[in-house]
């Protein structure tokens, strides 16, 4: 594993483990270590981002500066705002599905894990934001 790779995980990690103490207060031990393994599975895809932001761009500006060429403008454009994922490489598809997959796993394996504070410290945030879609929804 190269020194960029290491240091994009040790990034991830700390990113992770931030946000995870906003939503549940003090990590365990056990809850960073699962984050570490989370960190190890995931895929660095800074550069498969960075051409699939690239490419859309690229496709965006053609679609708008040739909009009278393109039978299918307004498909076009939908795909690109809507449905962006569509355009993304099989490579960028299967890394960010990969991501999601391990992501999902460390918060069912964090969920087995929490103790009552940071239960408690959950449920109230998400209090909130359910008491703010509601007042949303209102309005």
């Amino acid at each position: 594993m190269g020194r960029s790779q290491e240091i994009a995980q040790l990034k991830q990690n700390r990113h992770m483990q931030k946000q995870l103490i906003k939503w549940l207060g003090p990590l365990t031990t056990s809850q960073k270590e699962l984050i570490h393994k989370w960190s190890l599975k995931s895929n660095s895809n800074h550069k498969l981002m960075a051409q699939a932001r690239s490419d859309w761009q690229k496709t965006f500006d053609d679609t708008l500066l040739n909009k009278r060429d393109h039978s299918d403008f307004e498909q076009r454009v939908q795909t690109l705002l809507v449905y962006p994922e569509k355009l993304w490489s099989e490579e960028y598809q299967q890394s960010v599905t990969l991501n999601q997959k391990t992501t999902i796993e460390l918060f069912v394996n964090l969920s087995h894990t929490l103790n009552q504070k940071q239960k408690n410290k959950l449920q109230k945030k998400l209090r909130g934001y359910i008491s703010d879609f509601h007042y949303l929804a209102k309005n």
